[in-house]
């Protein structure tokens, strides 16, 4: 998820949270002054990925955004996590999908001129929708990243997937999550779901065939649009 790293820092400096040289952030000041855990060494003892140095334990600024987001507790963590100038994002061309705040591991793939396809990070769609893993997808709709990297219509411009062995969905299963979902924005989901990356598809489409006539014309080939 995208974030102002310049905000998060700008609120731990209010907080008086120690962030060393290589912007690791004192766990510890923040389960003291932030989180302000009732017991801290239980709760420090819970965090994955912390680092020890000297005697103080360190996170990195991703990892205190994503804790300060899920846990949401009083006005500074709200300042984090509150959204600032996000837009939605679809590009078929760079294949990035972004919803908000929510920028996506995702893969668009054109199938040809009337046929596209999405797959998104399953864990993402869940969180973004507030549902648990125990929705009953069907086979079709849902495959490791794995499977799908050996599609024919796999992106080129991916260089690779950290999340090499999670599930991806595609726009049918996300349809099908949506409607059990109850979340805040759930409309606006849906539109940009169900609407507004089709419309994305076709506005790439006419762009790429404009694009394909007007070299067309300079060179002097004579094709008919259909």
């Amino acid at each position: 998820m995208q974030y102002d790293q310049t905000l998060l820092c700008t609120i731990l400096n209010e907080n008086d949270i120690e962030i060393n040289e290589t912007q690791m952030v004192s766990l510890n000041d923040i389960t003291q002054k932030i989180i302000k855990a009732k017991k801290p060494k239980t709760f420090i003892a819970d965090i994955a990925d912390k680092i020890l140095i000297h005697n103080k334990y360190y996170i990195t600024l991703d990892a205190c955004h994503e804790l300060l987001h899920d846990l949401q507790l009083n006005d500074g963590c709200n300042r984090i996590t509150t959204k600032h100038n996000f837009s939605n994002i679809i590009d078929f061309e760079k294949n990035i999908l972004q919803f908000n705040e929510y920028l996506f591991t995702a893969f668009l793939m054109i199938e040809g001129s009337n046929c596209f396809g999405v797959w998104i990070r399953y864990n993402e769609i869940l969180d973004l929708l507030n549902l648990n893993d125990d929705m009953d997808i069907e086979n079709e709709n849902i495959m490791t990243y794995e499977t799908l990297s050996k599609c024919d219509k796999f992106p080129k411009i991916n260089n690779g997937c950290k999340y090499k062995y999670s599930r991806f969905i595609n726009l049918a299963a996300i349809s099908f999550l949506i409607d059990k979902s109850m979340a805040i924005d759930i409309d606006e989901i849906k539109k940009f779901f169900n609407e507004d990356i089709a419309q994305s598809f076709d506005t790439y489409i006419k762009r790429v065939i404009d694009q394909f006539f007007y070299c067309k014309d300079i060179l002097g080939i004579d094709i008919a649009r259909e």
